[in-house]
C-alpha cells in the first residue's frame, strides 16, 4: 500500500509546533515526520499542485504560507500578506486560492505561486466555507447572514454580483459541500445545529433540515464535515463532542453518533480506506477513526460506543471506530497532501 501523507494545522501557542507532517498507515496508526512553527495562527490548510497552502487567522492581516514537502520535510516556499483580518478559509482552484475572511468581510483571489491577490468582494460579507462548482461557479455560504452566495466565475475570477440564496433564519451556515455520488448539495449549520440537503438543479428550493447531533438538545454547534466516496457524510459536533454519519448516497439515512475521541472537534477530513481525521481544538490533539460497515456488537468496555439512543440496527450500517491520536496545541485542520513527497 502507497504510503499517505496528512498535515494538520493548529492556533498554537507560541511555543509549540502549530503544522504537522504526519503519515497513516491502513489501520488508522499515525507517526509524526516533521513539525513547524509559525506562531501566527495557521488555521487552515488546503492541498493543491502537491504543495500545501496554510492560512493565518490573524485580527490585524491576512496571510497565505504555501510549503513543499521534500524527503519528508516540510519546506517554507512563499507568504503573501493582505489587508483582510480573520482570515478562515482557503478553497484550491484550477490554479487560483480563494480566501474568506471572516471578520473583515471580503472574499480574495490568488494564483497558486502566491504572485498576485486582489480582492473580488466585500460587501459586510462573513464567508466561512466555499466550493468550486465545475470551474465555472463558486458557492460559499455567509454565516452572519444565513445564507449562500453563488459567483460566476470568468477565467477562474468572480464577477459580477453573487446570487443570494436565503437559508432558514439562524442557520448560521458554517461549510458547503456537494457528493458527486447522489448529486446532492449539504450545507452544515453552526447557529442552526442542522444538516440542510438538496439535489436537482433548484436543490435550494427543497432543503431538508436535520439535526446534526441527537445526543444533546442545545448547545451544540457542528463544525467541519466530510463525505467519502461511497456517501457517507461525517459531520464533527461541537458541544456534543461526537461525530455524526449520515448516508446520503440514496435515501438520507442517519447511520448513528460516536464519541469524538476528544474535545470541540473544529474539522474532519475523510481518506481512502474508511480513514477519518478529526481537529479536535480544546482537547490539542489530531483523532484517527476506521469507519467500518460490519454488523458489529456493543461493546460497552469500548471507547466507541454509539452516543444515540442505541437501538440495534445503528450498528448494522457501520460503526465508527477510534484508531490513534496526535498531540497538537488547539488542532483546528488537517488534509490529505495528494502528492507523495520524494
Amino acid at each position: 500500500m502507497q504510503q499517505k501523507w496528512y498535515a494538520a494545522s493548529g492556533y498554537g501557542d507560541g511555543r509549540a509546533a502549530d503544522i504537522l507532517l504526519f503519515t497513516a498507515d491502513a489501520d488508522g496508526k499515525m507517526e509524526i515526520r516533521d513539525a513547524a512553527s509559525q506562531g501566527d495562527c495557521p488555521s487552515f490548510l488546503c492541498a493543491a499542485d502537491g504543495k500545501l497552502f496554510v492560512a493565518s487567522e490573524l485580527s490585524d492581516k491576512a496571510a497565505i504560507t504555501s510549503f513543499c514537502v521534500e524527503n519528508g520535510r516540510l519546506i517554507p516556499e512563499k507568504r503573501i500578506e493582505f489587508s483582510g483580518r480573520g482570515l478562515c478559509h482557503l478553497t484550491a482552484g484550477r490554479q487560483v486560492l480563494y480566501a474568506g475572511c471572516y471578520q473583515s468581510g471580503e472574499l480574495y483571489v490568488t494564483d497558486h505561486e502566491l504572485e498576485r491577490i486582489s480582492c473580488c468582494y466585500h460587501d459586510g460579507i462573513h464567508i466561512h466555507g466555499s466550493i468550486c462548482m465545475g470551474g465555472h461557479e463558486l458557492l460559499a455560504v455567509d454565516l452572519g447572514g444565513d445564507a449562500l452566495l453563488k459567483f460566476r466565475l470568468q477565467g477562474e475570477k468572480p464577477v459580477g454580483q453573487p446570487e443570494q440564496i436565503a437559508l432558514r433564519e439562524g442557520s448560521g451556515p458554517r461549510q458547503v459541500l456537494y457528493d458527486e455520488s447522489s448529486r446532492k448539495m449539504i450545507v452544515i449549520n453552526e447557529r442552526g445545529n442542522s444538516v440542510a440537503l438538496g439535489s436537482g438543479p433548484n436543490w435550494y428550493r427543497n432543503l431538508v433540515y436535520l439535526p446534526a447531533t441527537q445526543a444533546c438538545g442545545a448547545g451544540n454547534y457542528p463544525g467541519g464535515a466530510c463525505i467519502d466516496r461511497k456517501g457517507k457524510l461525517f459531520v464533527a459536533n461541537r458541544g456534543a463532542d461526537t461525530i455524526a454519519v449520515f448516508d446520503v448516497s440514496k435515501e438520507v439515512k442517519f447511520l448513528g453518533e460516536w464519541d469524538c475521541q476528544g474535545h470541540w472537534p473544529r474539522h474532519l477530513h475523510c481518506a481512502d480506506g474508511g480513514l477519518v481525521f478529526a481537529a479536535c481544538e480544546r482537547s490539542n490533539e489530531i483523532c484517527s477513526f476506521l469507519w467500518t460497515e460490519e454488523h458489529l456488537p456493543d461493546n460497552r468496555e469500548s471507547r466507541l460506543r454509539a452516543v444515540q439512543s442505541a437501538k440495534e440496527e445503528a450498528y448494522v450500517s457501520g460503526r465508527l471506530c477510534p484508531a490513534d491520536s496526535l498531540p497538537l496545541v488547539r488542532a483546528a485542520c488537517v488534509t490529505e497532501i495528494k502528492k507523495r513527497p520524494a
